[in-house]
């Protein structure tokens, strides 16, 4: 199975977790680049959120505590976060 055929089975994996009631979306980041994005979001707000996600990730590795997972609480909903390298999903 070569890199692109396993990014795709990840990505048919994500659409099938958004069936998952209240579930808004799904992001997908490789090494910090955004690899797939399934959101109600525009493209800004997207690259805006994956820039906040790495700046996270860093504060954490830097300060030796890497994070491996969190949930961040806002108004109006929660994010998850899953960093398991080179993965991040959110």
């Amino acid at each position: 199975m070569n890199e692109t055929t396993s990014y795709d089975a990840v990505i048919k994996s994500l659409q099938m977790l958004k069936r998952v009631r209240r579930l808004e979306g799904s992001v997908l980041i490789h090494e910090g680049v955004l690899l797939n994005a399934d959101t109600l979001y525009n493209e800004r707000q997207i690259s805006g959120f994956v820039r906040e996600v790495n700046a996270i990730l860093s504060q954490y590795r830097n300060g030796n505590r890497p994070l491996s997972r969190a949930l961040l609480g806002f108004d109006a909903g929660n994010v998850m976060v899953f960093n398991v390298l080179p993965f991040t999903l959110c």
